[in-house]
């Protein structure tokens, strides 16, 4: 399934949602005045229209509504989770200075295991990294903590040997250079 789009109302209100949950705090649907403060709502029309969001959310896997103290609360989903670990790990090269050290993720995964061999290369794309070989992917930050989390909730024991590194200097690197503007 494709990621929510970069800088949508989706994306923000998701990443609105974790930033609380992270919190501590319990995001009640049934409780309208809350939700109107929490999300900073001016109107009616606007909880309106948040509440078709968070719809839209569940339907498509990122959020689920469960009953607690007979209350209807929202949780993440491992697929809501895995959306918020890719949004911090794109933030994370934003506004930052490159230190000069390449980071890259390798991996030998057998061919009976191509799903995950295959998840691997989507979810990097998809991050930012780029490819160097077919199992050599390379990102200019320290972004090791997240791609493990997404790793572990995609699966608990991914199949094969990934490993990370850290390179202190590639020759040649011109093409890498200006794919992540670093030039």
């Amino acid at each position: 399934m494709r990621g929510l789009t970069k800088d949508s109302l989706y994306q923000k209100l998701l990443v609105k949602i974790a930033n609380l949950l992270e919190r501590g705090m319990k995001i009640m649907t049934t409780d309208y005045p809350m939700m109107k403060r929490v999300a900073g709502l001016q109107s009616d029309w606007e909880l309106f229209n948040f509440n078709k969001y968070l719809d839209n959310l569940k339907r498509r896997g990122y959020i689920r509504a469960r009953q607690f103290r007979g209350k209807k609360i929202i949780c993440l989903t491992n697929q809501g989770k895995k959306e918020i670990l890719k949004y911090k790990i794109r933030l994370k090269g934003e506004g930052l200075k490159w230190n000069g050290k390449w980071h890259a993720i390798c991996w030998d995964v057998p061919e009976t295991f191509k799903k995950n061999r295959d998840y691997l290369r989507r979810q990097l794309r998809w991050l930012g990294f780029k490819e160097l070989q077919k199992s050599i992917w390379i990102f200019p930050f320290d972004v090791k903590k997240e791609v493990k989390e997404i790793f572990r909730l995609y699966k608990e024991n991914l199949e094969g040997d990934v490993r990370f590194l850290t390179i202190t200097k590639i020759e040649d690197d011109r093409d890498i250079l200006k794919y992540f503007k670093l030039s």
